[in-house]
């Protein structure tokens, strides 16, 4: 298996976003959250991971490939030191 790793576009990233936002509200409202309170938080959670749409400071976004087909996104926070 032939799996890389190439630097995430802008358009990655708000693709992976809306995605993300999406399954994250789905999964809290299956666990009985309301629908406008799994809004919210989801929300609050990935403006802090992507300010503005954009990965935080020290965050690092990947495409992972498999070939020639995206197999998702990967995200990594840089180690200080």
């Amino acid at each position: 298996m032939n799996v890389s790793l190439v630097a995430a576009t802008q358009a990655d990233v708000d693709e992976y976003l809306i995605d993300a936002r999406e399954s994250y509200c789905a999964n809290l409202i299956a666990a009985g959250v309301p629908a406008s309170v799994s809004a919210r938080t989801a929300e609050e959670t990935f403006s802090q991971s992507f300010p503005r749409g954009r990965p935080s400071a020290g965050q690092l976004v990947f495409r992972v490939e498999h070939g020639v087909e995206q197999a998702g996104l990967e995200s990594q926070s840089r180690l200080a030191g």
